[in-house]
């Protein structure tokens, strides 16, 4: 059954991985011969509703900000263990709703779509885009070239992992806010904007791995979020 708790889900795989303080890390670091998604500019772009700078980033032909999303809404969002300081790291947990309401004037949520172009210009096969579950392979370089260097563990039970951080996406392990608990914490999920029912679609990136997940989750739970610009902008 795949539509169920992330939790459930990661159950059996959970490790205690706390996220150190911002290390330095630069998203037009140079790119190997071999990358499959080019960082074209990048840049900065403040929220007028707070003032929070976030960075930009370009990749293939899309523009994401290379954090998650930091805002405050009155109600149904957390920080890690409830401290503040964190979200200045981890960005906050939304729930699917409230996710749907919080991106900043010309950027939106990103949909389950721009999840799957973005993967495509990691390598994800076309093929394997609405599988339910996950994508890629232990090493291939889908989840490295998302996930920022330094802030992810390298080897798992034997095996390496590397880490390229070449496009810039910068995803470090956020955990998650579920079942009113704080867990998870080598692992990184966002909401999409796209839902059915009682559940929305997720992304999640793994310690143990590079694959990338993607599946329905039940949309009380708290996820981080990242926002694309919009076209027209």
């Amino acid at each position: 059954m795949r539509h169920m708790s992330v939790i459930t889900k990661l159950g059996a795989a959970t490790l205690a991985v706390a996220v150190a303080p911002p290390v330095s890390y630069s998203p037009t670091q140079s790119l190997s011969s071999t990358q499959l998604a080019v960082v074209s500019d990048t840049g900065s772009y403040v929220d007028p509703r707070d003032g929070e700078t976030y960075r930009w980033v370009r990749i293939g032909e899309q523009v994401w900000m290379a954090e998650n999303l930091k805002y405050v809404p009155t109600e149904g969002s957390w920080c890690w263990e409830n401290d503040d300081e964190q979200c200045k790291i981890r960005g906050r947990f939304y729930t699917w709703d409230v996710a749907q309401l919080v991106a900043p004037p010309g950027w939106h949520v990103a949909t389950d779509e721009d999840w799957k172009a973005l993967e495509v210009s990691v390598g994800i096969d076309v093929a394997d885009l609405d599988k339910v579950g996950d994508r890629g392979d232990h090493q291939g370089a889908a989840g490295g070239a998302l996930k920022a260097v330094g802030r992810w563990v390298t080897e798992h039970n034997g095996q390496s992992i590397t880490i390229t951080g070449e496009t810039g996406f910068g995803a470090i392990p956020t955990g998650v806010y579920a079942l009113d608990e704080f867990n998870h914490a080598g692992y990184a999920v966002w909401w999409t904007s796209t839902g059915e029912g009682g559940v929305g679609w997720i992304r999640v990136l793994r310690f143990f791995d590079n694959r990338i997940d993607r599946l329905l989750n039940n949309k009380a739970l708290g996820y981080a979020v990242r926002c694309v610009r919009d076209e027209h902008d």
